[in-house]
């Protein structure tokens, strides 16, 4: 190549190189806030599910008809713990209910950098 053909640095290639390198560095930062904000909305959904499981589960052992297993001799004792046992299970819907939604929120909302925080504060 002569002299003529190559590219030189001039001004002009400096400012497109740095455009180019802001835009690059705003996509991974695009592919990042999705990449975690994926992962969030699939924790989101398996602590639904569980909560769903678990919330049916818990209803499912309160109304234990199955007189079958007994725990102990009485009747009256076989149904408080039944039903102190599916209350924790139905508690353990309910709190897994809770993460899944907190997981919901995150894969919802923007990550704010400290760099957007500056841009849009001035």
């Amino acid at each position: 190549m002569n002299e003529n053909s190559e590219l030189k640095d001039l001004p002009q290639n400096q400012e497109i190189d740095s455009s180019v390198k802001s835009f690059l560095k705003e996509k991974s930062s695009q592919t990042n806030k999705s990449a975690a904000s994926e992962g969030y909305k699939i924790l989101s959904w398996l602590f639904m599910i569980a909560a769903v499981g678990f919330t049916i589960y818990g209803v499912r052992t309160v109304y234990n008809n199955d007189y079958s297993a007994k725990i102990v001799g009485g009747d009256a004792y076989n149904f408080i713990i039944y039903a102190t046992r599916g209350t924790v299970w139905v508690c353990v819907g309910i709190v897994s209910s809770v993460i899944g939604l907190t997981f919901a929120v995150f894969a919802n909302t923007p990550k704010i950098t400290k760099t957007e925080e500056i841009s849009s504060s001035t």
